[in-house]
Protein backbone atom coordinates (compact mmCIF):
# COMPACT_ATOMS: atom_id res chain seq x y z
CA UNK A 1 0.00 0.00 0.00
CA UNK A 2 1.13 3.51 -0.71
CA UNK A 3 0.65 6.50 1.51
CA UNK A 4 -0.85 9.48 -0.24
CA UNK A 5 1.11 12.19 1.50
CA UNK A 6 -1.03 15.03 0.26
CA UNK A 7 -4.27 13.81 1.73
CA UNK A 8 -3.11 11.46 4.41
CA UNK A 9 -5.30 8.73 3.00
CA UNK A 10 -4.10 5.27 1.99
CA UNK A 11 -4.72 4.12 -1.53
CA UNK A 12 -3.40 1.40 -3.81
CA UNK A 13 -1.94 3.68 -6.46
CA UNK A 14 -4.55 2.78 -9.07
CA UNK A 15 -7.30 5.01 -10.31
CA UNK A 16 -10.38 3.48 -11.89
CA UNK A 17 -9.49 2.18 -15.33
CA UNK A 18 -11.82 1.41 -18.19
CA UNK A 19 -12.58 -2.23 -18.85
CA UNK A 20 -13.93 -5.18 -16.95
CA UNK A 21 -11.83 -7.91 -15.39
CA UNK A 22 -12.29 -10.92 -13.21
CA UNK A 23 -9.77 -13.56 -12.17
CA UNK A 24 -9.51 -17.24 -11.48
CA UNK A 25 -9.64 -18.57 -7.96
CA UNK A 26 -5.90 -19.16 -8.07
CA UNK A 27 -5.33 -15.41 -7.91
CA UNK A 28 -7.34 -14.49 -4.84
CA UNK A 29 -5.08 -11.64 -3.83
CA UNK A 30 -5.25 -10.08 -7.28
CA UNK A 31 -8.98 -10.67 -7.42
CA UNK A 32 -9.51 -8.53 -4.33
CA UNK A 33 -7.39 -5.70 -5.74
CA UNK A 34 -9.06 -5.77 -9.14
CA UNK A 35 -12.46 -5.87 -7.49
CA UNK A 36 -11.53 -2.60 -5.82
CA UNK A 37 -11.25 -1.03 -9.28
CA UNK A 38 -14.92 -1.65 -10.10
CA UNK A 39 -17.29 1.25 -9.79
CA UNK A 40 -20.26 -0.68 -10.94
CA UNK A 41 -20.66 -3.93 -12.79
CA UNK A 42 -23.39 -5.51 -14.84
CA UNK A 43 -22.51 -9.18 -14.78
CA UNK A 44 -22.68 -11.24 -17.96
CA UNK A 45 -22.05 -14.97 -18.21
CA UNK A 46 -19.72 -14.60 -21.19
CA UNK A 47 -16.00 -15.02 -20.44
CA UNK A 48 -13.31 -13.93 -22.84
CA UNK A 49 -9.55 -14.15 -22.35
CA UNK A 50 -7.72 -10.85 -22.76
CA UNK A 51 -5.54 -10.74 -25.88
CA UNK A 52 -1.83 -10.05 -25.66
CA UNK A 53 -2.16 -6.70 -27.40
CA UNK A 54 -4.84 -5.68 -24.90
CA UNK A 55 -2.52 -6.49 -22.03
CA UNK A 56 0.20 -4.36 -23.60
CA UNK A 57 -2.25 -1.49 -24.10
CA UNK A 58 -3.36 -1.83 -20.48
CA UNK A 59 0.24 -1.70 -19.30
CA UNK A 60 0.90 1.45 -21.34
CA UNK A 61 -2.23 3.04 -19.89
CA UNK A 62 -1.13 2.27 -16.35
CA UNK A 63 2.42 3.52 -16.92
CA UNK A 64 1.10 6.73 -18.46
CA UNK A 65 -1.20 7.08 -15.49
CA UNK A 66 1.67 6.64 -13.05
CA UNK A 67 3.71 9.27 -14.87
CA UNK A 68 0.83 11.73 -14.85
CA UNK A 69 0.10 11.17 -11.16
CA UNK A 70 3.76 11.68 -10.28
CA UNK A 71 3.86 14.91 -12.25
CA UNK A 72 0.62 16.14 -10.66
CA UNK A 73 1.90 15.40 -7.18
CA UNK A 74 5.10 17.28 -7.95
CA UNK A 75 3.25 20.26 -9.36
CA UNK A 76 0.40 20.39 -6.87
CA UNK A 77 -3.19 20.66 -7.95
CA UNK A 78 -4.00 20.52 -11.64
CA UNK A 79 -4.36 23.87 -13.36
CA UNK A 80 -7.01 24.91 -15.84
CA UNK A 81 -5.06 24.36 -19.01
CA UNK A 82 -6.91 26.99 -21.00
CA UNK A 83 -5.26 29.67 -18.94
CA UNK A 84 -2.42 31.26 -20.86
CA UNK A 85 -0.15 31.73 -17.87
CA UNK A 86 -0.16 29.44 -14.87
CA UNK A 87 -1.76 30.81 -11.72
CA UNK A 88 0.48 31.32 -8.74
CA UNK A 89 -0.09 29.07 -5.77
CA UNK A 90 -2.20 30.56 -3.03
CA UNK A 91 -1.35 28.06 -0.35
CA UNK A 92 1.93 27.99 1.45
CA UNK A 93 1.53 24.54 2.91
CA UNK A 94 4.51 22.33 2.29
CA UNK A 95 3.73 19.03 0.63
CA UNK A 96 5.83 16.05 1.58
CA UNK A 97 8.03 14.40 -1.01
CA UNK A 98 6.19 11.82 -3.06
CA UNK A 99 8.73 10.32 -5.43
CA UNK A 100 7.79 6.67 -4.94
CA UNK A 101 5.45 5.47 -7.66
CA UNK A 102 3.02 2.57 -7.62
CA UNK A 103 5.42 -0.04 -8.96
CA UNK A 104 3.26 -2.81 -7.53
CA UNK A 105 0.54 -1.84 -9.99
CA UNK A 106 2.44 -3.54 -12.78
CA UNK A 107 2.34 -6.84 -10.97
CA UNK A 108 -1.39 -6.57 -10.45
CA UNK A 109 -2.22 -5.72 -14.03
CA UNK A 110 0.23 -8.12 -15.64
CA UNK A 111 -1.18 -11.30 -14.21
CA UNK A 112 -1.06 -12.61 -17.76
CA UNK A 113 -3.26 -15.40 -18.83
CA UNK A 114 -5.00 -15.66 -15.50
CA UNK A 115 -6.94 -12.44 -16.13
CA UNK A 116 -10.21 -12.87 -17.98
CA UNK A 117 -12.87 -10.48 -19.14
CA UNK A 118 -15.74 -11.91 -17.20
CA UNK A 119 -18.05 -8.94 -17.08
CA UNK A 120 -19.19 -6.07 -19.19
CA UNK A 121 -18.72 -3.12 -16.90
CA UNK A 122 -19.12 0.60 -16.91
CA UNK A 123 -16.32 2.08 -14.90
CA UNK A 124 -15.66 5.70 -14.26
CA UNK A 125 -12.93 6.60 -16.73
CA UNK A 126 -9.59 7.38 -15.07
CA UNK A 127 -9.69 11.02 -16.23
CA UNK A 128 -13.13 11.56 -14.74
CA UNK A 129 -11.87 9.82 -11.60
CA UNK A 130 -8.97 12.29 -11.52
CA UNK A 131 -11.35 15.20 -11.92
CA UNK A 132 -13.41 14.07 -8.95
CA UNK A 133 -10.32 13.09 -6.93
CA UNK A 134 -11.56 9.54 -6.65
CA UNK A 135 -8.82 7.12 -5.64
CA UNK A 136 -9.40 3.42 -6.06
CA UNK A 137 -11.02 1.83 -3.01
CA UNK A 138 -8.61 -0.28 -0.97
CA UNK A 139 -11.08 -3.02 -0.06
CA UNK A 140 -14.19 -4.72 -1.41
CA UNK A 141 -16.52 -3.00 1.08
CA UNK A 142 -15.44 0.47 -0.07
CA UNK A 143 -15.52 -0.65 -3.71
CA UNK A 144 -19.09 -1.92 -3.35
CA UNK A 145 -20.09 1.32 -1.63
CA UNK A 146 -18.66 3.42 -4.46
CA UNK A 147 -20.20 1.10 -7.01
CA UNK A 148 -23.61 1.56 -5.41
CA UNK A 149 -23.13 5.34 -5.16
CA UNK A 150 -22.52 5.76 -8.89
CA UNK A 151 -24.87 3.06 -10.20
CA UNK A 152 -26.84 4.23 -13.26
CA UNK A 153 -25.12 7.65 -13.19
CA UNK A 154 -22.43 6.72 -15.74
CA UNK A 155 -23.03 6.42 -19.48
CA UNK A 156 -20.45 5.20 -21.98
CA UNK A 157 -20.74 7.12 -25.27
CA UNK A 158 -17.79 6.58 -27.60
CA UNK A 159 -19.30 8.96 -30.16
CA UNK A 160 -16.71 10.15 -32.70
CA UNK A 161 -16.38 12.74 -35.43
CA UNK A 162 -13.34 13.19 -37.70
CA UNK A 163 -12.34 16.23 -39.72
CA UNK A 164 -9.01 16.71 -41.53
CA UNK A 165 -7.54 13.72 -39.74
CA UNK A 166 -8.45 14.99 -36.25
CA UNK A 167 -10.92 12.92 -34.24
CA UNK A 168 -13.13 14.33 -31.51
CA UNK A 169 -14.63 11.69 -29.21
CA UNK A 170 -17.26 11.93 -26.50
CA UNK A 171 -16.15 8.97 -24.39
CA UNK A 172 -18.14 8.97 -21.19
CA UNK A 173 -20.48 11.05 -19.05
CA UNK A 174 -21.51 11.02 -15.40
CA UNK A 175 -24.44 13.12 -14.27
CA UNK A 176 -27.47 13.71 -12.13
CA UNK A 177 -30.75 15.65 -12.38
CA UNK A 178 -28.90 18.98 -12.39
CA UNK A 179 -26.11 18.51 -14.92
CA UNK A 180 -23.37 16.24 -16.17
CA UNK A 181 -19.62 15.95 -16.68
CA UNK A 182 -18.46 14.90 -20.12
CA UNK A 183 -15.10 13.36 -21.05
CA UNK A 184 -13.92 14.49 -24.50
CA UNK A 185 -10.76 13.42 -26.29
CA UNK A 186 -8.95 14.87 -29.30
CA UNK A 187 -6.59 12.62 -31.26
CA UNK A 188 -4.61 12.84 -34.49
CA UNK A 189 -2.72 16.08 -33.74
CA UNK A 190 0.58 15.90 -35.64
CA UNK A 191 1.77 19.42 -34.83
CA UNK A 192 4.68 19.00 -32.39
CA UNK A 193 4.22 22.59 -31.22
CA UNK A 194 0.97 21.51 -29.62
CA UNK A 195 2.89 19.34 -27.18
CA UNK A 196 5.72 21.79 -26.63
CA UNK A 197 3.60 24.82 -25.76
CA UNK A 198 3.38 24.57 -21.97
CA UNK A 199 1.59 27.85 -21.40
CA UNK A 200 -1.53 27.25 -23.43
CA UNK A 201 -3.03 23.83 -24.01
CA UNK A 202 -4.96 23.70 -27.27
CA UNK A 203 -8.73 23.85 -27.33
CA UNK A 204 -11.48 24.60 -29.86
CA UNK A 205 -12.01 28.07 -31.23
CA UNK A 206 -15.74 27.51 -30.97
CA UNK A 207 -17.60 24.80 -29.09
CA UNK A 208 -21.38 25.05 -28.98
CA UNK A 209 -23.81 22.78 -27.17
CA UNK A 210 -27.51 22.60 -27.97
CA UNK A 211 -30.23 20.67 -26.15
CA UNK A 212 -33.79 21.01 -27.52
CA UNK A 213 -36.15 22.49 -24.97
CA UNK A 214 -33.33 23.60 -22.66
CA UNK A 215 -32.79 27.34 -22.94
CA UNK A 216 -30.76 27.81 -19.77
CA UNK A 217 -27.43 25.99 -20.04
CA UNK A 218 -24.39 26.65 -17.88
CA UNK A 219 -21.31 25.46 -19.75
CA UNK A 220 -17.86 25.40 -18.15
CA UNK A 221 -14.55 25.96 -19.87
CA UNK A 222 -12.81 22.87 -21.16
CA UNK A 223 -10.53 21.51 -18.45
CA UNK A 224 -7.53 19.64 -19.84
CA UNK A 225 -6.75 16.45 -17.93
CA UNK A 226 -3.49 15.77 -19.71
CA UNK A 227 -1.90 14.47 -22.90
CA UNK A 228 -1.50 10.68 -23.16
CA UNK A 229 -0.13 8.86 -26.20
CA UNK A 230 -0.87 11.87 -28.39
CA UNK A 231 -4.47 12.14 -27.15
CA UNK A 232 -5.75 15.23 -25.35
CA UNK A 233 -8.31 14.58 -22.60
CA UNK A 234 -10.83 17.21 -21.52
CA UNK A 235 -13.67 17.52 -19.01
CA UNK A 236 -16.69 19.65 -19.89
CA UNK A 237 -19.40 20.40 -17.39
CA UNK A 238 -22.98 21.02 -18.54
CA UNK A 239 -25.29 22.57 -15.97
CA UNK A 240 -28.93 21.87 -16.78
CA UNK A 241 -31.97 20.40 -15.03
CA UNK A 242 -33.65 17.15 -16.07
CA UNK A 243 -31.29 16.02 -18.84
CA UNK A 244 -32.40 12.39 -18.86
CA UNK A 245 -33.81 11.49 -22.28
CA UNK A 246 -32.57 14.73 -23.89
CA UNK A 247 -30.58 14.86 -27.11
CA UNK A 248 -27.25 16.64 -26.77
CA UNK A 249 -25.46 18.05 -29.82
CA UNK A 250 -21.93 19.41 -29.82
CA UNK A 251 -20.58 21.54 -32.67
CA UNK A 252 -16.84 22.25 -32.56
CA UNK A 253 -14.75 24.34 -34.95
CA UNK A 254 -11.00 24.68 -35.41
CA UNK A 255 -8.52 23.35 -32.87
CA UNK A 256 -5.63 25.50 -31.62
CA UNK A 257 -4.31 28.03 -29.09
CA UNK A 258 -5.97 31.11 -27.70
CA UNK A 259 -3.29 33.68 -26.91
CA UNK A 260 -3.51 37.28 -28.07
CA UNK A 261 -5.43 35.78 -30.96
CA UNK A 262 -6.49 32.28 -31.89
CA UNK A 263 -3.79 30.28 -33.64
CA UNK A 264 -5.10 27.22 -35.45
CA UNK A 265 -3.33 23.87 -35.16
CA UNK A 266 -5.95 22.01 -37.16
CA UNK A 267 -8.91 23.49 -39.04
CA UNK A 268 -12.14 21.56 -39.22
CA UNK A 269 -15.72 21.11 -38.08
CA UNK A 270 -16.87 18.37 -35.73
CA UNK A 271 -20.38 17.29 -34.71
CA UNK A 272 -21.31 14.83 -31.96
CA UNK A 273 -24.81 13.81 -30.94
CA UNK A 274 -26.31 11.38 -28.45
CA UNK A 275 -29.31 10.78 -26.19
CA UNK A 276 -28.83 10.99 -22.42
CA UNK A 277 -29.61 7.65 -20.80
CA UNK A 278 -28.06 7.89 -17.37
CA UNK A 279 -30.25 8.55 -14.34
CA UNK A 280 -29.47 10.64 -11.28
CA UNK A 281 -29.81 9.35 -7.73
CA UNK A 282 -31.74 12.13 -6.03
CA UNK A 283 -32.95 12.34 -2.46
CA UNK A 284 -35.50 15.10 -2.01
CA UNK A 285 -36.53 16.68 1.28
CA UNK A 286 -39.51 18.94 1.94
CA UNK A 287 -38.14 21.91 3.91
CA UNK A 288 -40.94 24.50 3.82
CA UNK A 289 -39.18 27.15 5.92
CA UNK A 290 -39.61 30.92 5.77
CA UNK A 291 -36.30 32.72 5.23
CA UNK A 292 -34.92 36.21 4.71
CA UNK A 293 -32.66 36.26 1.67
CA UNK A 294 -31.58 38.49 -1.19
CA UNK A 295 -32.92 41.53 0.59
CA UNK A 296 -36.41 40.07 0.70
CA UNK A 297 -38.54 37.24 2.01
CA UNK A 298 -38.88 33.75 0.60
CA UNK A 299 -39.91 30.19 1.33
CA UNK A 300 -37.27 27.48 1.12
CA UNK A 301 -39.42 24.79 -0.47
CA UNK A 302 -37.27 21.72 -1.12
CA UNK A 303 -33.75 20.36 -0.83
CA UNK A 304 -32.38 17.85 -3.36
CA UNK A 305 -29.12 15.94 -2.85
CA UNK A 306 -27.22 13.62 -5.21
CA UNK A 307 -23.66 12.23 -5.12
CA UNK A 308 -22.70 15.16 -7.39
CA UNK A 309 -24.64 18.15 -6.07
CA UNK A 310 -26.96 19.81 -3.58
CA UNK A 311 -29.82 21.98 -4.82
CA UNK A 312 -32.55 24.06 -3.23
CA UNK A 313 -35.80 25.48 -4.59
CA UNK A 314 -37.21 28.80 -3.41
CA UNK A 315 -40.42 30.75 -3.75
CA UNK A 316 -39.77 34.48 -3.46
CA UNK A 317 -42.47 36.35 -1.54
CA UNK A 318 -41.19 39.88 -2.25
CA UNK A 319 -39.98 41.57 -5.41
CA UNK A 320 -37.01 43.41 -3.95
CA UNK A 321 -34.65 40.49 -4.52
CA UNK A 322 -31.01 40.77 -5.58
CA UNK A 323 -28.64 38.33 -7.22
CA UNK A 324 -26.93 35.73 -5.06
CA UNK A 325 -23.55 37.11 -6.05
CA UNK A 326 -24.52 40.43 -4.49
CA UNK A 327 -25.89 38.94 -1.30
CA UNK A 328 -24.01 38.81 1.97
CA UNK A 329 -21.82 35.89 2.97
CA UNK A 330 -24.44 34.98 5.57
CA UNK A 331 -26.94 34.34 2.75
CA UNK A 332 -24.77 31.64 1.23
CA UNK A 333 -25.65 28.01 0.65
CA UNK A 334 -23.31 25.59 2.40
CA UNK A 335 -23.08 21.88 3.15
CA UNK A 336 -21.40 20.33 6.20
CA UNK A 337 -19.90 16.84 6.07
CA UNK A 338 -19.13 14.14 8.61
CA UNK A 339 -15.36 14.65 8.17
CA UNK A 340 -15.69 18.24 9.39
CA UNK A 341 -15.39 19.79 5.92
CA UNK A 342 -17.72 22.41 4.52
CA UNK A 343 -18.60 23.52 1.00
CA UNK A 344 -19.74 27.13 0.80
CA UNK A 345 -21.01 28.76 -2.40
CA UNK A 346 -19.36 32.07 -1.48
CA UNK A 347 -15.97 30.44 -1.97
CA UNK A 348 -16.68 28.36 -5.05
CA UNK A 349 -15.96 29.08 -8.70
CA UNK A 350 -18.94 30.42 -10.63
CA UNK A 351 -19.02 27.35 -12.88
CA UNK A 352 -19.78 25.19 -9.82
CA UNK A 353 -22.76 27.26 -8.67
CA UNK A 354 -26.01 27.47 -10.61
CA UNK A 355 -28.29 30.29 -9.53
CA UNK A 356 -31.46 31.69 -11.04
CA UNK A 357 -32.57 33.00 -7.63
CA UNK A 358 -35.39 30.47 -7.30
CA UNK A 359 -33.16 27.45 -8.01
CA UNK A 360 -29.67 27.25 -6.53
CA UNK A 361 -27.39 24.28 -7.08
CA UNK A 362 -23.91 23.55 -5.73
CA UNK A 363 -21.63 21.02 -7.46
CA UNK A 364 -19.49 18.80 -5.25
CA UNK A 365 -15.77 18.57 -6.09
CA UNK A 366 -15.83 14.80 -5.54
CA UNK A 367 -18.34 11.96 -5.77
CA UNK A 368 -20.09 12.08 -2.42
CA UNK A 369 -21.76 9.48 -0.28
CA UNK A 370 -25.02 11.17 0.71
CA UNK A 371 -24.86 9.46 4.09
CA UNK A 372 -21.78 11.58 4.92
CA UNK A 373 -23.75 14.86 4.69
CA UNK A 374 -24.52 16.27 8.13
CA UNK A 375 -26.67 19.24 7.16
CA UNK A 376 -27.43 21.87 4.53
CA UNK A 377 -27.70 25.55 5.46
CA UNK A 378 -29.12 28.41 3.42
CA UNK A 379 -29.67 32.03 4.47
CA UNK A 380 -28.88 31.13 8.04
CA UNK A 381 -31.43 28.28 8.22
CA UNK A 382 -30.10 24.75 8.68
CA UNK A 383 -31.81 21.58 7.51
CA UNK A 384 -30.37 18.50 9.27
CA UNK A 385 -29.64 15.31 7.31
CA UNK A 386 -27.42 13.29 9.66
CA UNK A 387 -26.86 15.58 12.64
CA UNK A 388 -25.56 12.66 14.72
CA UNK A 389 -22.45 12.62 12.49
CA UNK A 390 -21.50 16.25 13.09
CA UNK A 391 -17.92 17.02 14.12
CA UNK A 392 -17.57 19.08 17.28
CA UNK A 393 -16.67 22.70 16.57
CA UNK A 394 -15.77 25.66 18.78
CA UNK A 395 -16.73 29.16 17.71
CA UNK A 396 -14.05 31.86 17.87
CA UNK A 397 -15.54 35.38 17.83
CA UNK A 398 -13.61 38.52 16.93
CA UNK A 399 -15.75 41.58 17.67
CA UNK A 400 -12.98 44.01 16.65
CA UNK A 401 -12.91 42.60 13.13
CA UNK A 402 -16.62 41.68 13.10
CA UNK A 403 -16.41 37.97 12.26
CA UNK A 404 -16.69 34.54 13.81
CA UNK A 405 -14.91 31.32 12.88
CA UNK A 406 -15.71 27.70 13.67
CA UNK A 407 -12.64 25.68 14.66
CA UNK A 408 -12.39 21.93 14.98
CA UNK A 409 -11.34 20.59 18.36
CA UNK A 410 -8.11 19.27 16.82
CA UNK A 411 -7.22 22.71 15.49
CA UNK A 412 -8.28 24.54 18.62
CA UNK A 413 -6.02 22.34 20.78
CA UNK A 414 -2.85 23.59 19.05
CA UNK A 415 -3.79 27.27 18.56
CA UNK A 416 -2.63 29.87 21.07
CA UNK A 417 -4.90 32.77 22.00
CA UNK A 418 -5.16 34.92 18.86
CA UNK A 419 -4.46 38.66 19.20
CA UNK A 420 -5.79 41.36 16.88
CA UNK A 421 -3.45 44.08 15.68
CA UNK A 422 -3.77 47.23 13.59
CA UNK A 423 -1.19 47.71 10.85
CA UNK A 424 -0.42 49.38 7.52
CA UNK A 425 -0.59 46.88 4.66
CA UNK A 426 2.28 47.50 2.25
CA UNK A 427 0.76 45.44 -0.58
CA UNK A 428 -2.49 47.43 -0.63
CA UNK A 429 -1.05 50.68 0.75
CA UNK A 430 -4.02 50.85 3.09
CA UNK A 431 -4.84 50.53 6.78
CA UNK A 432 -5.83 47.13 7.99
CA UNK A 433 -6.35 44.73 10.86
CA UNK A 434 -5.17 41.15 11.22
CA UNK A 435 -5.25 38.25 13.62
CA UNK A 436 -2.65 35.49 13.49
CA UNK A 437 -3.63 31.96 14.45
CA UNK A 438 -0.39 30.49 15.79
CA UNK A 439 0.00 26.78 16.37
CA UNK A 440 2.22 25.14 19.01
CA UNK A 441 2.87 21.42 18.86
CA UNK A 442 5.81 19.13 19.63
CA UNK A 443 7.94 22.10 20.75
CA UNK A 444 7.37 23.70 17.33
CA UNK A 445 5.61 26.98 16.55
CA UNK A 446 4.31 28.44 13.30
CA UNK A 447 1.61 30.76 12.00
CA UNK A 448 -1.03 28.40 10.67
CA UNK A 449 -3.14 31.09 9.02
CA UNK A 450 -3.92 34.79 9.23
CA UNK A 451 -7.28 36.48 8.73
CA UNK A 452 -7.00 40.13 7.82
CA UNK A 453 -9.12 42.93 6.46
CA UNK A 454 -8.04 45.91 4.42
CA UNK A 455 -9.79 49.28 4.41
CA UNK A 456 -11.70 49.82 1.18
CA UNK A 457 -13.35 47.71 -1.49
CA UNK A 458 -10.95 45.49 -3.40
CA UNK A 459 -11.98 43.08 -6.13
CA UNK A 460 -10.67 39.48 -6.17
CA UNK A 461 -8.65 40.38 -9.26
CA UNK A 462 -7.03 43.38 -7.55
CA UNK A 463 -6.30 41.26 -4.49
CA UNK A 464 -4.73 38.53 -6.64
CA UNK A 465 -2.44 41.08 -8.22
CA UNK A 466 -1.40 42.75 -4.97
CA UNK A 467 -1.03 39.65 -2.79
CA UNK A 468 -1.14 36.33 -4.69
CA UNK A 469 -0.75 34.34 -1.46
CA UNK A 470 -3.97 35.70 0.04
CA UNK A 471 -7.37 34.11 -0.55
CA UNK A 472 -10.22 36.56 -1.08
CA UNK A 473 -13.14 36.12 1.34
CA UNK A 474 -15.63 38.99 0.98
CA UNK A 475 -16.30 42.72 1.20
CA UNK A 476 -18.17 43.81 4.30
CA UNK A 477 -18.91 47.21 5.86
CA UNK A 478 -16.05 49.13 4.28
CA UNK A 479 -13.45 46.36 4.55
CA UNK A 480 -12.25 43.57 2.28
CA UNK A 481 -11.47 40.30 4.09
CA UNK A 482 -8.74 37.79 3.24
CA UNK A 483 -7.11 34.67 4.63
CA UNK A 484 -3.48 33.69 4.13
CA UNK A 485 -2.09 30.30 5.11
CA UNK A 486 1.28 30.00 6.78
CA UNK A 487 4.46 28.86 5.09
CA UNK A 488 6.13 25.70 6.37
CA UNK A 489 9.85 26.40 6.38
CA UNK A 490 11.48 23.40 8.04
CA UNK A 491 11.07 19.70 8.66
CA UNK A 492 9.89 20.17 12.24
CA UNK A 493 6.97 22.33 11.10
CA UNK A 494 6.27 19.93 8.27
CA UNK A 495 6.09 16.99 10.68
CA UNK A 496 3.98 18.86 13.23
CA UNK A 497 1.51 20.74 11.04
CA UNK A 498 1.43 19.59 7.39
CA UNK A 499 -1.18 16.87 7.86
CA UNK A 500 -3.30 19.09 10.08
CA UNK A 501 -3.28 21.99 7.64
CA UNK A 502 -4.12 19.76 4.71
CA UNK A 503 -6.94 18.24 6.72
CA UNK A 504 -8.20 21.68 7.76
CA UNK A 505 -7.95 23.29 4.31
CA UNK A 506 -10.89 25.52 3.50
CA UNK A 507 -10.96 27.28 6.87
CA UNK A 508 -12.44 30.36 5.18
CA UNK A 509 -15.65 28.41 4.56
CA UNK A 510 -16.36 28.51 8.29
CA UNK A 511 -16.17 32.32 8.56
CA UNK A 512 -19.37 34.24 9.25
CA UNK A 513 -19.87 37.96 9.79
CA UNK A 514 -21.43 39.37 12.91
CA UNK A 515 -24.71 41.24 12.54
Amino acid sequence: MLQCEQTGQKWNGIFCLEGGFSMTKKEQNLEEKLEALHLYIEEEPKTEVIREEEKKELLHTVMDKIAIQKKQMENGREKNMRTITPKRKKRGIMKKNHTKVAVAVIGVLLAGSTITAGARAIYLNSHLADYFRVASPTNKKDADKLKDTTKNMVQNLNKTATSNGITLTAKQVIGDDYGCYLLLTVSGIKNKAAEDDLLSTPAFKNLNITIPGKDSLQISDLKCMGLENGIYNYILKIGCENLEGSKITIHAKDFGYQKKKFTSVAKGNWKLQWNVSYSGKTKEYAVNKNINVYGGKAVWDTLSITPLSASISLTMKTKNKIEMSEASANDALYVDFANGKRLNTKYMDAENVYDDTTKISMSFPTITDIDTIVSVTFAGVTYPIHPEKAVAKTTYTNKEMNFSLQLSDELKQVITTPKTENYKDADFNAKGQRVNFIGKKDNTTMTLFTIFRIKGMWSPEEAEDKNPMANYIAYRDGYTYFIQYGEIVDEAQNKAFANLLNKESGIEQFIAFLK
